[in-house]
C-alpha cells in the first residue's frame, strides 16, 4: 500500500482554498477506487501540493467508496483531479 500512497499524495495542482475542503483523497486506477486516504497535513511545493496522511479504514467509508467506479473524465479535462461533494441530508 506504501507505493500507492506515495503515488497518490504528490504533485497536486490545486488552489489553497480547495485544500482546506478536501476530507478524503481517492486513489483511482482504471476507473476504480483502489485506496482512500485522509490528509492530515498539506505541504506547498510552489505551484503544487502534497499531503501527509493515513489510509482510511473506517468501515462505513470503505464500504461506501472502496472498489467502486468513478465517473470517466469528460473530453478535454486536463486535470486528473475530480472533486466529489457529499450529499447533504
Amino acid at each position: 500500500m506504501y507505493m500507492l500512497y506515495e503515488a497518490t499524495r504528490k504533485s497536486w495542482v490545486v488552489s489553497e482554498h480547495r485544500i482546506k475542503e478536501i476530507e478524503f483523497v481517492f486513489s483511482e486506477y482504471r476507473g476504480i477506487v483502489r485506496a482512500i486516504f485522509k490528509p492530515t497535513k498539506w505541504v506547498s511545493l510552489g505551484k503544487r501540493w502534497e499531503f501527509e496522511g493515513e489510509e482510511v479504514t473506517d468501515k462505513a467509508i470503505v464500504d461506501l467508496y472502496l472498489n467502486k467506479s468513478v465517473p470517466e473524465k469528460s473530453k478535454g479535462m486536463a486535470n486528473p483531479i475530480k472533486y466529489f461533494y457529499p450529499i447533504k441530508n
